[in-house]
């Protein structure tokens, strides 16, 4: 059962299907369509709602990143930073990217921490951290490692002033 469309409906459909095989036909040749030729307006109205709907998607995801508190506005409101939350966000991403290369010298790092429980959350942040460059937890707080790690991990314990916490070693085996 075919809806009736009255002739001006039906010739602007027709149309519509037209412009549109046209389109798919002429796609791979150039970068505007022909309908973007045959309609300049056309072209330039469907431009702008594209760069408005990507400004509103921006805007958007800039808000989620503010409620979070990965971000906050510099003074101006003209620029970002990352909070201190943004940047272990980010570093925990830069980890686990990290491609994991064992060490040359077949060598094994082994960490061992104890910090204390009123720096909980930055005692599993550098769990984190371990598991994130190919640790291995072999008891409470003592990690092995048999991927080259040793520069990232001394950065890391410099950089969260773990010096007093956190001893690292490189050793040649463990017998177990």
């Amino acid at each position: 059962m075919s809806m009736k469309l009255p002739l001006t409906d039906k010739f602007l459909w027709e149309l519509y299907n037209v412009l549109e095989s046209l389109d798919r036909a002429h796609q791979p040749f150039a970068h505007r369509s022909m309908r973007a030729v045959a309609s300049p307006e056309w072209y330039k109205l469907k431009k702008s709602y594209e760069r408005q709907q990507a400004k509103r998607a921006f805007s958007q995801f800039i808000y989620y990143l503010k409620s979070q508190g990965y971000i906050i506005s510099t003074g101006s409101g003209e620029g970002v930073l990352l909070t201190s939350k943004g940047e272990q966000k980010a570093l925990r991403v830069k980890l686990k990217l990290v491609k994991e290369r064992p060490r040359r010298d077949g060598k094994l790092i082994m960490a061992f921490f104890d910090i204390p429980e009123k720096k909980r959350p930055l005692r599993d942040l550098f769990r984190d951290f371990l598991v994130a460059m190919g640790y291995k937890k072999l008891q409470q707080s003592v990690w092995m490692c048999a991927n080259d790690a040793l520069e990232e991990t001394e950065r890391i314990v410099r950089e969260y002033e773990l010096e007093r916490y956190v001893k690292l070693f490189l050793i040649k085996s463990i017998e177990l």
